[in-house]
């Protein structure tokens, strides 16, 4: 890595017409940017996603290609379809293809540290998402694991949770359907199921499953269990794909239960409106997707994180009333609307907004749960010590560049759990 040159940058600034500020760019909560010796226009990102023909991550993977488009830089795109090999295969070969950057979901937690590794070594920038290994960051790593994002699932299950055992009147029997073994928003997504259940002791768990967030794999999960529950009274999935799968059991078996998921997706939202399920959590792939490819331009542009912004919570929220449902689907299925180039620190290194909450992740209190997962001796990196000041500025900062989002306006139309 280079330290970036003022002729560098000033190219760089006249091609995109980014704003120069007085004395050069230097960044609020990090150190003046390093950049990398490449030109960033025409340089090309993997876009990674487990999955195809789920309407989460394909929104996800055509916000990628959208972002990375609207900043000069080509996409190649790989789906590894749940399988690690074929995933830690696509990232191998990143270097023969010529590209500079990658975002993905690690296909479990475990499988994070080797990716990363794989990034580290090629010098190609990593984001994540949803997935990694408790205990590893990306200082444990290197330069190149640039980001991971996720967000607070525990504390939105709990929300999510919180709200249906109200509506049920405190009392009554629930089915959970889990996500998959071995993938950490799963994880978190059951501790938030569990301590939203310890506040309400009438609520009454029949049975617990993985659905390994798919409506295939769910469907005869939940015929089986029905034929031995069909008292039920609500099925907690925890991802709407699953929850649809539920629903279609439901239908077939006569039954009524409340049904929730997670993540929004405009199917599960229309069963919202139609009363066949309850609520959801609000987890927008559009800006993840998007975000994950601005944070590659900026990576690849010189712009260096504060190390504590190296892992950030975004902001979701339960959606559970049929209009909330329905705008958070207009927006959506509609135009795009975020502006990408707005998101760039390095285009907009004075007013650059990220128009969704980001708040950064405290790896000993993220963590917590998975203690015994530490390796024996492990230590945070030095960064993460005694940072709780650190932490808040941060926090401060991004609440201050917050000027639009776009579902604000969603937001008043749900109700409180």
């Amino acid at each position: 890595m280079q330290d970036m040159t003022r002729r560098s940058f000033l190219r760089k600034a006249a091609l995109f017409g980014a704003s120069i500020p007085a004395g050069g760019l230097l960044l609020e909560g990090s150190t003046s940017p390093v950049a990398a010796a490449a030109a960033t226009t025409g340089e090309g990102i993997l876009i990674c996603p487990p999955i195809t023909t789920n309407i989460y991550w394909d929104g996800w993977s055509a916000a990628g290609k959208a972002a990375a488009a609207a900043l000069g830089m080509s996409s190649h795109y790989e789906n590894f379809n749940g399988d690690t090999t074929r995933q830690v295969a696509s990232f191998q070969n990143m270097a023969t293809l010529g590209l500079k950057g990658a975002m993905t979901m690690a296909n479990v937690a475990g499988a994070s540290p080797r990716l990363a590794q794989i990034c580290q070594k090629q010098n190609v920038y990593l984001v994540n998402c949803h997935n990694n290994q408790p205990w590893v960051t990306p200082l444990d790593v290197g330069d190149y694991y640039y980001q991971y994002l996720e967000f607070a699932n525990d504390d939105a299950f709990e929300a999510l949770c919180t709200f249906l055992f109200k509506k049920m009147g405190e009392t009554g029997k629930v089915i959970h359907i889990s996500g998959t073994a071995g993938v950490s928003a799963s994880d978190y997504r059951d501790i938030g199921f569990k301590r939203a259940l310890q506040k309400f002791p009438k609520i009454q768990l029949l049975a617990t499953a993985y659905g390994n967030f798919g409506r295939v794999a769910t469907v005869p999960i939940v015929e089986n269990l029905l034929t031995a529950h069909p008292d039920v009274q609500a099925i907690i999935c925890q991802n709407d794909d699953s929850g649809m799968g539920a629903i279609s059991v439901l239908k077939k078996k006569g039954i009524k239960a409340y049904v929730v998921g997670c993540d929004g997706v405009p199917e599960f939202l229309d069963a919202i409106s139609a009363g066949d399920a309850l609520a959801t959590i609000g987890n927008t792939g559009i800006w993840l997707g998007g975000g994950m490819a601005v944070r590659l331009f900026d990576a690849n542009s010189g712009v260096k994180l504060h190390p504590l912004e190296r892992m950030q919570h975004f902001e979701v929220f339960v959606i559970n009333t049929p209009e909330a449902a329905q705008a958070f689907k207009a927006l959506q299925t509609g135009e795009n609307p975020y502006d990408f180039k707005k998101m760039s620190r390095f285009l907009h290194p004075d007013d650059w907004d990220m128009q969704t909450a980001l708040t950064q992740i405290r790896p000993d209190i993220e963590w917590g749960p998975f203690a015994s997962q530490a390796p024996h001796g492990y230590k945070l990196p030095s960064p993460y010590q005694d940072a709780s000041a650190e932490y808040d500025k941060l926090d401060a900062m991004y609440r201050d560049h917050l000027k639009s989002d776009p579902f604000d306006a969603i937001k008043k139309l749900c109700t409180e759990s």
